[in-house]
């Protein structure tokens, strides 16, 4: 049995030859001054590759950070479109054609939804203008007569106090 352990263990010739291998202090001495050594010049190719912005002036900060004249290639902005007159220079609800239609009677608006003065609401079609179908529902005489109602009638009540 107790060749077996020693067996295990390696034996006193394994220690012994461990012992032997150890590195002497002076080669330790010398693989710390060449691994001191090696990073000194780490740490000096470190410093030239990485330039030192703590000693700069400000001016070359700022020009560092400052923008190009450059304009952009694509709008930074989509812009509103009418869906009453089809323009881009207004949205819906600043439209000045439907204002105006608005006070002639031609044209009610709820919500989302528009009617003609008959009480027929106007079905919503982004590719045509909701302005043509109040154009053609006007050449109709009853059409214009509603709307003459309707007008009247607002200024009746933005006239009574």
């Amino acid at each position: 049995m107790q060749k077996g352990l020693d067996q295990q263990k390696g034996g006193s010739q394994r220690r012994d030859r461990m012992i032997q291998e150890l590195p002497t202090a002076k080669a330790v001495d010398k693989q710390v001054a060449d691994m001191a050594q090696e990073l000194a010049s780490l740490k000096q190719q470190l410093r030239s590759l990485l330039p030192n912005r703590y000693n700069q002036t400000t001016s070359s900060n700022q020009q560092e950070y400052t923008r190009s004249n450059d304009r952009p290639s694509t709008p930074l902005y989509e812009s509103a479109i009418c869906y009453y007159c089809l323009r881009e220079s207004h949205t819906t609800y600043r439209c000045p054609e439907l204002a105006k239609d608005e006070s002639q009677g031609l044209v009610t608006r709820r919500g989302r939804d528009y009617f003609l003065p008959n009480g027929n609401q106007i079905p919503w079609n982004p590719t045509r203008p909701i302005r043509s179908v109040v154009a053609a529902a006007s050449a109709d005489p009853k059409i214009l007569e509603a709307a003459d109602k309707i007008a009247a009638a607002r200024q009746e009540s933005f006239s009574v106090p």
